[in-house]
């Protein structure tokens, strides 16, 4: 039996788009979650450099641990959201071209797919994803005397923040499911599931807003931690600490 199958809003209306829902899933998601890690790999390559070259000492001889961090966050923060910017505005003016010369594309109508809201969750999911994976680029840079070292230790923890990116296909095709819920509304992983889930289905209010809480207060817990051991491990030199001695700084710091 040939069947149809017809995917609806929750006030009834037919939604278009199917395969290609899909598409602008994973390249919105790319556009979120690729950057982060990137960006992060350049702060925590900077803070390497800067210890290497005794530059670190410097520097917080005129400002404290705790503004350097922050400058160093928020600014290639603005910079990732600059190249990012232009990344969409080339893609939305490709998509305007192609919608322009043909009308619709697969008889789908690309413009339709593309509302306000999504690129307002965009920049607020991107800042999320970014604030949280930065710090741990961040700690891994201040406590590490070499790339190699901090390789080695940011390695398995960039695998567990990926999670959410390596379950990506049941989530867009499930997005109400348990598992989608789940990692939308959870610490570190909220930012990219949630933001995927708002392109593909309408998620009730209430979870974006949670999704959103949640992943503040687990950015200030962050920061938090961050802050103590950049303090102390930015004056660090020789054996990388173990994890004993990491909880030692949070303490003393």
């Amino acid at each position: 039996v040939k069947v149809s199958s017809v995917q609806l809003t929750k006030s009834g209306e037919q939604k278009k788009g199917g395969e290609m829902n899909v598409i602008f899933a994973f390249v919105f998601g790319a556009l979120l979650i690729l950057p982060s890690f990137i960006y992060g790999v350049e702060i925590m390559r900077g803070i390497i450099q800067e210890k290497t070259d005794r530059v670190i000492e410097v520097l917080i001889s005129s400002m404290t641990p705790m503004q350097l961090l922050v400058g160093k966050i928020l600014g290639v923060a603005l910079v990732g959201l600059t190249q990012v910017g232009a990344w969409i505005l080339m893609l939305s003016i490709l998509a305007a071209y192609v919608v322009g010369a043909a009308g619709v594309m697969g008889g789908v109508n690309i413009a339709s797919m593309l509302h306000a809201s999504t690129f307002v969750f965009f920049v607020i999911f991107f800042l999320l994803a970014y604030l949280t994976y930065v710090c741990v680029y961040a700690i891994a840079g201040a406590v590490c005397n070499s790339e190699k070292e901090a390789q080695q230790l940011i390695a398995p923890i960039s695998m567990l923040m990926m999670i959410p990116w390596f379950l990506m296909f049941p989530i867009i095709t499930a997005p109400e499911s348990g598992l989608a819920v789940g990692f939308s509304l959870s610490p570190v992983f909220g930012p990219l599931t949630m933001f995927v889930r708002t392109i593909v289905s309408e998620p009730p209010f209430w979870h974006v807003a949670l999704s959103i809480a949640v992943s503040i207060v687990t950015i200030s817990v962050f920061f938090w931690a961050t802050a103590k051991i950049f303090r102390v491990g930015i004056l660090s030199y020789g054996k990388r600490p173990t994890l004993p001695e990491l909880w030692r700084w949070l303490k003393v710091a």
